[in-house]
């Protein structure tokens, strides 16, 4: 894929790196000139390797740590600024994927909102505190259009998109008199590990999957990881400037359709 280095000379973190969109998004934003934080429970030395190898310089470095736990944020938040000097860009993306309605445990419910929601909460926290210094920055959550939308046994997961889908309107009121901005990419049908347990959790087959949710579209078809990374590329960068608060919702159509 070719590159335009819009982010030449940003530094990113981003979270869910190790896997799907969150290392899509890590690699475009990578080719496209930024210095990328990769964020995740999983190892993402490889990937955080590979790309160094393929741009020809350290442009990557991965940080094993769980978002729920705030002192693991702080942490590194701080070993970004002290390996780069600053963080331009939060990608919020990692996510715990619980496919159950009001049947789902407690636990599974406050699992999930300690991840998805409070975890988004503390990058947020953090980073910001260095955005509004600077009076710089884009942050970028990922709410879904499960937040638009109801699905059965489908709450918990839904219920996190759509907190976190407020919390990107209050941030961004927020933060808009540092020049902050805050947007959330609304996904909507991506083949990822998460789309593979979906599709286990309704019975289907990866063809079966494929051929319910491309009708949900107006395309006929279901998206990619790297669709998903253009968006990101554009609310990172300065073509995005006066975009905040906004869903982006990267979908096919999906949401206008029904």
């Amino acid at each position: 894929m070719t590159s335009s280095n819009r982010l030449n000379g940003k530094v990113a973190i981003v979270t869910g790196a190790a896997t799907g969109i969150g290392e899509a998004v890590a690699s475009r934003f990578v080719r496209e000139g930024a210095k990328v934080v990769l964020i995740d429970i999983n190892d993402g030395s490889e990937i955080a390797q590979s790309l160094n190898k393929e741009v020809g310089e350290e442009r990557a470095m991965y940080i094993k740590a769980d978002i729920s736990k705030e002192d693991q944020v702080e942490g590194f938040v701080d070993q970004t600024v002290v390996k780069w000097g600053t963080v331009d860009i939060m990608v919020n993306n990692a996510a715990i994927f619980i496919f159950k309605s009001f049947e789902g445990s407690v636990e599974e419910w406050q699992l999930s909102f300690n991840v998805n929601v409070i975890g988004t909460m503390l990058c947020t926290r953090y980073t910001s505190r260095i955005m509004k210094e600077k009076k710089s920055g884009s942050i970028i959550n990922f709410s879904s259009v499960s937040a638009f939308e109801g699905t059965p046994n489908f709450a918990i997961y839904a219920m996190t998109k759509g907190a976190i889908m407020q919390m990107t309107r209050d941030f961004a009121a927020d933060l808009g008199p540092f020049n902050v901005r805050v947007n959330a990419i609304c996904p909507g049908t991506i083949m990822t590990s998460a789309s593979e347990r979906d599709l286990a959790r309704q019975n289907l087959t990866k063809e079966e999957f494929i051929k319910i949710h491309s009708a949900d579209t107006y395309l006929n078809r279901i998206g990619s990881t790297d669709e998903i990374g253009g968006a990101a590329v554009f609310l990172a960068s300065d073509e995005s400037s006066f975009v905040t608060g906004a869903p982006i919702h990267v979908d096919g159509g999906r949401l206008t359709k029904f």
